[in-house]
């Protein structure tokens, strides 16, 4: 756009050139830096896991258990995917499997054991740079043990001590796979190598909620007994790679 300027008396015509809203839009862009580009919105990555866990608290029946509180941490590894919804807020799912088939005295006595595995789907959001993103994220899912007790079958039992018959009832146990709910609670720090490929750490608080348990008893008035419901938080640390398309 060009203005024109007549000064009277002068006979001189001066003419001034206005930046176009193109142009105008391009030095902006130029005084800000590049414009931001738009974040890949698919990302698939593996990742390296382990999860702390943390069973039930001391119980007591006719006398008191072991302390369960003693965890133990699991080391195993699994897959990611997220789809990036804009550039701070991305929807993800994750599965990962502890391979190793776990069991000490303590989770003995509270029914649980065998081998872990997790699936958490749920979403992050926060802020990303140019090589740097730091995100919170909570994710609902799922922790399942390999093993864990359960009746089978019941019986009576009926004995005489001497003042008159009384009946018990005696359970038969086995084991079976089971999944408690969970919720994954934390952190991301994200570091982008190049536009596709990127690296990623977690720290977070898989929160659990171990459902009921029944476990054989130790007296034959007790020869079944119920482990109530308990909430317990687990430490789960996981690092890993992805590809960014």
């Amino acid at each position: 756009m060009i203005a024109v300027f007549l000064f009277a008396g002068s006979g001189r015509v001066f003419a001034q050139s206005e930046p176009s809203k193109a142009e105008a839009g391009a030095q902006s862009s130029d005084k800000a830096g590049k414009p931001k580009k738009r974040a890949p919105k698919f990302e698939v990555g593996l990742q390296f896991s382990s999860l702390s866990i943390n069973p039930h608290s001391t119980i007591c029946f006719d006398l008191c258990l072991v302390g369960s509180d003693r965890g133990y941490s699991e080391p195993g590894g699994g897959a990611r995917f997220t789809y990036n919804l804009t550039n701070n807020i991305g929807l993800e799912a994750e599965g990962n499997i502890f391979p190793r088939e776990y069991r000490n005295y303590n989770l003995g006595l509270l029914g649980l054991g065998g081998r872990n595995s997790q699936a958490q789907f749920g979403i992050k959001i926060g802020k990303r740079l140019k090589r740097l993103g730091v995100f919170g994220k909570v994710r609902p899912g799922f922790v399942s043990f390999s093993k864990v007790s359960y009746v089978v079958s019941t019986s009576v039992l009926t004995i005489d001590f001497g003042n008159g018959p009384k009946q018990y009832t005696i359970g038969q146990f086995g084991e079976k796979q089971r999944r408690f709910l969970s919720a994954d609670v934390g952190a991301v720090v994200e570091f982008y190598i190049s536009r596709h490929l990127m690296t990623r750490v977690d720290l977070g608080d898989t929160i659990i909620r171990y459902g009921v348990i029944f476990v054989p008893g130790y007296s034959a008035s007790n020869a079944i007994q119920r482990i109530p419901p308990e909430t317990r938080h687990n430490f789960q640390f996981a690092a890993g790679v992805g590809l960014r398309f």
